[in-house]
């Protein structure tokens, strides 16, 4: 079992192009995107595995 990688609200929004509250803003917006998990009050991270499958069910369409 390989570890899960977790990336910050920056990291995503490098890994799209935008702007750093745009993670935040697509959670509301379109409810496929995958929701970050709260590990403290100011720590919330992204699943690298569920953003690969965000990006591949985007690509099928």
């Amino acid at each position: 079992m390989t570890p899960t990688k977790w990336l910050t609200a920056r990291q995503v929004a490098a890994r799209y192009g935008v702007n750093n509250k745009w993670p935040w803003h697509q959670m509301k917006r379109d409810t496929r995107f995958p929701r970050g998990v709260r590990f403290s009050n100011k720590m919330t991270r992204w699943n690298t595995a569920e953003l690969d499958e965000y990006d591949a069910a985007l690509s099928s369409k």
